[in-house]
């Protein structure tokens, strides 16, 4: 999706945020994605105020896409659990960070 994102002639432009509700963005000509990441340091509590702030960004502020990494299937159940409102949600993804990388992901809306 990425390499289809940036196929125009402006180049893909990473931003790195260490405070806000994603950890990095994704910027190309045609928009951008979010990734947001549970990782371990990260407490369910925290992942949720993280989703409850994405829910509150205005449609201009939010990316085109969102993807959440969780590290484990429960931890995705609480996740579609804290989505309150899935019509706000309707381009954001949620996986398991394992199975992505092994490429087994469920992914999830």
């Amino acid at each position: 999706m990425i390499a289809e994102m940036g196929a125009g002639e402006e180049p893909v432009r990473i931003e790195h945020r260490p405070s806000g509700p994603y950890d990095m963005l994704l910027r190309t000509a045609c928009g951008s994605i979010g990734l947001a990441r549970q990782g371990p340091m990260l407490s369910n509590a925290s992942l949720r105020y993280r989703i409850r702030t994405i829910e509150r960004l205005s449609v201009g502020e939010r990316p085109l896409v969102t993807l959440i990494l969780i590290e484990s299937e429960q931890d995705m159940r609480r996740v579609l659990r804290t989505i309150a409102d899935p019509s706000i949600h309707m381009d954001t993804f949620v996986a398991v960070t394992g199975e992505v990388i092994v490429d087994k992901g469920k992914y999830e809306v």
